[in-house]
């Protein structure tokens, strides 16, 4: 079920909608204390490190100024 969330969440952090991406960083945000380093595959990006990068790299202000 944990992987299912998070993985459904990873994918829509670059949905073409901003409030879907912006709901997904705020799920993903309540989830990166559960998530344990050495259960991801080789290469996978940590939850902390797609919130971060969906925060920086994404097009829309809005969805960091909707975070925060």
């Amino acid at each position: 079920m944990y992987i299912a969330l998070r993985s459904g969440l990873a994918e829509r952090v670059n949905d073409k909608e901003s409030i879907v991406r912006s709901y997904a960083v705020i799920a993903l945000c309540k989830l990166i204390g559960t998530e344990d380093p050495d259960d991801l595959e080789f290469g996978e990006q940590s939850i902390s490190e797609i919130v971060l990068d969906s925060l920086c790299l994404d097009p829309a202000v809005s969805v960091a100024h909707f975070i925060f």
